[in-house]
């Protein structure tokens, strides 16, 4: 599998929200909630962007989407829980916590790659 529904109803409620098109973001979104707990669903009231990024949060737990989902909409990548230093400890501070402005946050264009078409050289990405 390339792609998943309930990331694609996800990826629906937030384009829809970001439009402007609440009515629209809140079935996408109810969609993957009540799928997961029909007793459960979001009120009108309750929709926002950080409600539908919550959801995508629960829904693609450890499938390496979280990351994205932060430098897309503009927050801040935090690695850490509530203070407590794990196996980030060892970063450098400005790794601990950045946002889609942080210069590593695009890789680098690879050696191979310039190698290979020397005007990519000159086009590398900043900080690198």
């Amino acid at each position: 599998p390339v792609i998943r529904l309930a990331e694609v109803y996800l990826n629906a409620a937030e384009a829809a929200f970001k439009l402007g098109d609440t009515s629209t973001a809140l079935n996408y979104l109810n969609v993957i909630v009540k799928r997961a707990n029909p007793a459960k669903s979001v009120a009108a009231g309750d929709l926002t962007l950080a409600r539908i990024l919550k959801e995508r949060s629960k829904e693609l737990v450890g499938e390496g989407h979280r990351f994205y989902d932060l430098m897309r909409n503009g927050q801040t990548c935090e690695r850490f829980y509530k203070g407590l230093v794990g196996w980030h400890g060892a970063l450098i501070n400005e790794a601990r916590s950045f946002d889609h402005t942080y210069f590593r946050t695009i890789l680098p264009i690879p050696e191979s790659e310039i190698d290979a078409n020397a005007t990519l050289g000159k086009q590398q990405n900043p900080g690198y």
